[in-house]
């Protein structure tokens, strides 16, 4: 297999758990290994006491190399920052400033109703509709259509009904819970907006939303 520890530094992060002697770490081939977001831990081949002996699987690692080397076994290189999940909307419901920025509709007070009340020992968004209302809060501009989505709903609690949301205009129902979905293709949507959706006879609390894109 290919090398994928260069000579000098290299940070990386463990995908399995093994004794750096049991990887191959040797005086020869490496300096030091720092774990990372533990300054004072570090491993010197050779040296009869050290903070870190070992691979942690998920652990981050500053390796200083001798020589090219194999890890790949035990070690990969850290996501990208672009690689990473953009965090488009992350909202915990506490009040109405957590709805600032949304566009209720209908926007007359005949529709459903929605307040921020206690349940589960926490503040929720409490959403009710009664048959033949309906109420949406609508999020613009979130996403491009095309973007693959993840969706992540808290503290939901149904009290009636079937909670549904909208991503570029297509339905979705959720459920109680902690629930994720993931992944939302959006190419075959219209809009680029998030709508929490109660309709139907639908009633439900809800204590926050956080949508990603992957």
């Amino acid at each position: 297999m290919a090398n994928n520890i260069t000579v000098g530094p290299n940070a990386v992060v463990a995908k399995a758990a093994s004794s750096f002697v049991d990887a191959g770490i040797t005086g020869t081939n490496t300096t030091v290994i720092y774990r990372v977001g533990a300054s004072l831990a570090s491993y010197k081949p050779g040296r009869p006491i050290n903070g870190v002996t070992a691979f942690e699987e998920g652990k981050g690692y500053y390796l200083v190399a001798k020589q090219a080397m194999d890890l790949e076994a035990f070690v990969v290189p850290p996501l990208e920052e672009d690689s990473l999940p953009e965090t488009l909307l992350d909202v915990t419901f506490n009040s109405a400033a957590d709805l600032v920025g949304w566009t209720k509709d209908p926007p007359d007070a005949g529709a459903g109703d929605f307040e921020f009340v206690t349940n589960g020992g926490v503040t929720k968004l409490h959403m009710t509709c009664e048959a033949g209302e309906y109420l949406e809060w609508i999020k613009a501009g979130l996403f491009t259509i095309g973007d693959v989505l993840r969706i992540t709903f808290t503290g939901v609690t149904i009290i009636s009904g079937t909670p549904r949301f909208f991503i570029g205009g297509v339905a979705h129902n959720f459920a109680a819970g902690d629930t994720v979905q993931s992944p939302l293709d959006t190419t075959g949507g219209s809009v680029g907006a998030f709508v929490l959706d109660c309709t139907v006879s639908t009633q439900y609390f809800i204590r926050g939303i956080k949508i990603e894109r992957l």
